[in-house]
């Protein structure tokens, strides 16, 4: 990317420009088991419910958000803190640019500073691109769902992929809520992939 192109922490005031790049999947794709546009109030309560906790980063290109990734919880019981959901949404215009890739290498070194172990993806198949991104960064296939979403007409799978980032041989450190982090910490990840581009 050209260097007019950068990641930054989600702020709520992307919250339209969020909703529009995910409402385009939710209505035309059985990417999202949503089945309704969501609005960017919504988007700004679920930015919001999340952001404390987990990273939310965007990809900014020409003063523009063109992509997001998130992480967030993967259950909500005790025993499952270290483990997380990573999703990933790219402006349909921009598909095929690398910029997934950026943001979830972004994304997984900031799960590294909270002491995050394991990491899930659940994938609609078939979705060659996804599988493929996934499995670029290690995730491997631990199981999938049959015929377990009814959407644009048709049921749909979904498989479930993991990717373990921390030793689990010993009682783990505790988990880090995103906004307990080191600020400077979390700046020099995020800027070391600005520098790439600058």
């Amino acid at each position: 990317m050209e260097r007019n192109f950068y990641l930054r922490e989600v702020k709520t005031s992307d919250a339209k420009r969020l909703s529009e790049i995910y409402s385009y999947y939710v209505i035309n794709t059985p990417v999202s088991f949503e089945t309704e546009a969501v609005s960017a109030d919504e988007f700004e309560k679920r930015i919001n419910g999340i952001k404390d906790d987990y990273p939310f980063l965007t990809a900014i290109y020409n003063n523009e958000v063109i992509g997001y990734a998130y992480a967030h919880r993967h259950h909500p019981r005790q025993a499952y803190d270290w483990n997380v959901e990573i999703s990933v949404y790219l402006d349909k215009k921009i598909l095929k640019h690398g910029i997934g890739s950026i943001l979830y290498e972004a994304l997984i070194k900031l799960l590294k500073l909270q002491n995050i172990k394991n990491i899930y993806a659940f994938i609609v198949v078939p979705n060659d691109a996804s599988m493929a991104l996934h499995e670029k960064f290690g995730f491997t296939k631990i199981c999938e769902y049959i015929k377990t979403g009814y959407k644009l007409g048709n049921w749909h799978n979904i498989v479930i992929m993991e990717k373990v980032i921390g030793d689990k041989s010993q009682k783990p450190e505790i988990f880090i809520k995103f906004k307990n982090l080191n600020v400077k910490n979390v700046a020099v990840i995020i800027n070391s992939f600005n520098r790439m581009y600058e």
